[in-house]
């Protein structure tokens, strides 16, 4: 327990500062490059986090839990999750390059650089995830600030400091350029590590296909109902509005990534662990819950004060529906919080099939929610549509856990 809190602190004190940076970004954007720029941006960003999900297959989860409960065949685990890795991204880097439809949709964008980003946050997520079930949750979260946030004040510094470097260019390439620093601050690991007990499991993708369609569209629902309201803000109420909007989200998201890493990240293998233990998992599920609601009320104080001062800004203005897009989606993103630890126990009961079609339905009412209720409400539309899915999501899974605990005491 001990060493989960210390990870935890660690953690929190880490992607606290990377969320700080990251929230900075888009303010100093709107300043530096306007609020269309700052649309196209967040895009991309939106792009660069469900393209992990897109590629990843549904593999992680299954391999997080093989990791956690088969720790000494974790190199060829490692070692087949990279190779089909790779070999999505050249595909997907191929047909992105042979389909002009695909990337051409405006010739001023930056194509190149954003095709890249995904590239690499696609990998820079295996790595994530491989890392937390070894139980290395401090170096997974040093190399996600490392290619998060450090580079962002290198480029505020350049961008204010030379006017001739103020470019979404240059904010995007700064953005590999911390991706490249994370993969080499991880080669050390790599290098040490010997490759003669490495090789492709194919047995173990062949058994995986089974669990693997289910966890795949789990994976899409997850990331879809957390970024593709952006694409709707953005074709409904134009590249400004999502500028506006994406700073919004990511108030709320950074609550959900706060309480992840101090609290989900560290108790991720227990949780996983105690889902076979059918007489301990509601128990302790019921224990992790308090602790992270009670974690997620001090953040949320923390982020009303933090809402006080931004109100203050000129970066943006904050009329009636962006306050309440602003508090809706920071309550949705406490629900979404409770949900993962709910999704950890699913994982580890090998529930895939209820795990993936509660995500995709929390994903599906997301989107319906917001393309009904944007046209009406505006902004604060998204934000309804976000609490509901999520509330919902979170009721299904509650429902499922406790349906299967009654047929078990039977």
């Amino acid at each position: 327990m001990d060493e989960e809190l210390t990870t935890g602190a660690f953690a929190f004190l880490l992607r606290a500062s990377a969320l700080a940076l990251r929230f900075a970004l888009p303010l100093a954007l709107i300043r530096l490059l306007g609020l269309e720029a700052t649309g196209l941006f967040a895009l991309i960003t939106a792009s660069a986090a469900i393209a992990p999900a897109a590629m990843g297959w549904g593999l992680n989860n299954r391999l997080t839990r093989d990791l956690v409960l088969q720790p000494d065949d974790a190199p060829r685990l490692i070692a087949t999750r990279l190779a089909v890795t790779a070999s999505s991204i050249m595909l997907a880097m191929i047909a992105a390059m042979v389909i002009p439809g695909f990337i051409a949709i405006d010739p001023t964008w930056p194509v190149a650089p954003a095709l890249a980003l995904i590239a690499l946050e696609t990998l820079a997520l295996d790595i994530h995830v491989i890392l937390i079930a070894l139980g290395r949750a401090r170096r997974a979260n040093l190399l996600l600030f490392l290619r998060s946030a450090a580079w962002i004040p290198i480029f505020l510094i350049a961008a204010w400091r030379f006017e001739a470097l103020r470019s979404l260019d240059l904010a995007l390439g700064c953005w590999i350029a911390g991706h490249l620093l994370a993969l080499a601050t991880f080669s050390p690991l790599l290098l040490a590590k010997s490759w003669r007990n490495f090789g492709i499991d194919a047995a173990w993708l062949r058994r995986g296909a089974r669990d693997s369609a289910w966890i795949y569209a789990a994976d899409l629902g997850l990331v879809g109902q957390l970024h593709a309201d952006r694409y709707l803000v953005g074709a409904l109420m134009g590249l400004e509005a999502t500028a506006v909007y994406s700073i919004c989200a990511a108030v709320g998201q950074s609550l959900q990534i706060l309480a992840s890493s101090a609290f989900v990240q560290p108790a991720l293998p227990r949780l996983i662990a105690a889902a076979g233990q059918h007489e301990a998992w509601p128990q302790f599920l019921r224990a992790a819950c308090a602790r992270l609601a009670l974690l997620f009320i001090l953040l949320l104080a923390i982020a009303i004060a933090a809402m006080m001062v931004l109100a203050q800004t000129v970066a943006i203005r904050m009329e009636g529906a962006t306050t309440a897009a602003l508090l809706l989606l920071s309550l949705a993103s406490g629900v979404r919080s409770l949900s993962d630890a709910v999704n950890a126990v699913l994982i580890g009961q090998g529930r895939h099939r209820i795990y993936s079609a509660l995500s995709l339905t929390g994903a599906a009412l997301s989107l319906a929610l917001c393309w009904m209720l944007l046209p009406i409400l505006g902004l604060a539309g998204a934000g309804f549509a976000a609490l509901g899915s999520a509330t919902a999501a979170l009721a299904g899974r509650a429902l499922a856990l406790a349906t299967f605990k009654s047929r078990l005491s039977k």
